[in-house]
């Protein structure tokens, strides 16, 4: 355990196992969705760009619980302190939002 954050968190429980990889590893194009660049991510860290664009991208696949954090660990191929830092200030910045736990969130 590092900085007091654990290193792994409760399963997800979710039945959202989708077959859509991340853009990261090559599986799928980026997406042209028009409302995918909805907030600028212009003044962020490069890993809560990429947690913020995975949700994005996942906002119409997840459902009311959201996205797990071990799923945006496993799928970005991060640590999963750095997952929760970037949630944290993604949240403090009002971009993303816990759902049913602290270990579930949305896009806001």
């Amino acid at each position: 355990m590092e900085g007091g954050i654990p290193s792994t968190f409760p399963p997800s429980n979710s039945s959202m196992n989708t077959p859509v990889k991340s853009a990261l590893n090559g599986s799928q194009a980026p997406s042209s969705n028009p409302g995918y660049a909805q907030y600028s991510t212009d003044g962020l860290k490069d890993i809560d760009k990429l947690v913020i664009e995975y949700l994005q991208q996942h906002s119409d696949m997840s459902d009311e619980r959201g996205i797990h954090v071990n799923d945006l660990a496993k799928e970005l191929r991060l640590p999963l302190e750095k997952i929760m830092l970037s949630l944290k200030t993604l949240g403090d910045d009002g971009l993303v939002y816990s759902t049913i736990d602290d270990f579930h969130y949305k896009q806001a």
